[in-house]
């Protein structure tokens, strides 16, 4: 269902998905992403093919629509806060043999930069034993960058997946 909505969302709009060293891989693993724009999670799935993804998504910003991200199986929490229950819906997402895509800067990138990462995430990875690929979208900021956000432009989107850890 979530890479059916994400084709449809991506009609109309030029994008590549680049994929380098992910041959022969299969879920579980985790995805890593830098976060500029909302089309980053349509994105993500495109590269994910179809199989199942689990977005660990920020609460704070879908007030009024909970029930959508339950059923697409979103991973609700809110952000810079030490949550225990993100923590086993992780591990039971990874269990069951699904992607999980995260994206941990926890912030929209209005000009391109990335963020800080919290070593935290270095032991949430540890602790999985599962491969590790790193999303890095180039240019999603141009979309609709937050000085002309009513309007939205044609840039061409591009995605990079790369396996980092096995």
């Amino acid at each position: 269902l979530i890479w059916v909505l994400s084709k449809c969302a991506l009609i109309g709009k030029k994008y590549k998905v680049e994929k380098i060293g992910m041959e022969g891989l299969k879920p579980p693993y985790i995805m890593l992403s830098n976060h500029m724009h909302f089309i980053d999670f349509e994105l993500a799935a495109m590269g994910t093919g179809m199989h199942p993804i689990s977005n660990v998504v920020s609460i704070d910003g879908y007030v009024g629509k909970f029930f959508l991200l339950e059923w697409i199986g979103a991973i609700c929490t809110r952000k810079f806060t030490t949550d225990l229950h993100l923590v086993k819906s992780i591990n039971k997402v990874l269990k069951r043999g699904d992607v999980l895509s995260m994206y941990p800067e926890a912030r929209y990138s209005p000009c391109g930069t990335n963020s800080y990462m919290p070593e935290s995430l270095g032991k949430l990875i540890r602790m999985n034993k599962v491969p590790v690929v790193a999303v890095v979208h180039h240019g999603n900021h141009l979309l609709t960058p937050f000085w002309n956000y009513r309007k939205s432009r044609k840039v061409p989107l591009h995605t990079t997946m790369t396996q980092i850890l096995t």
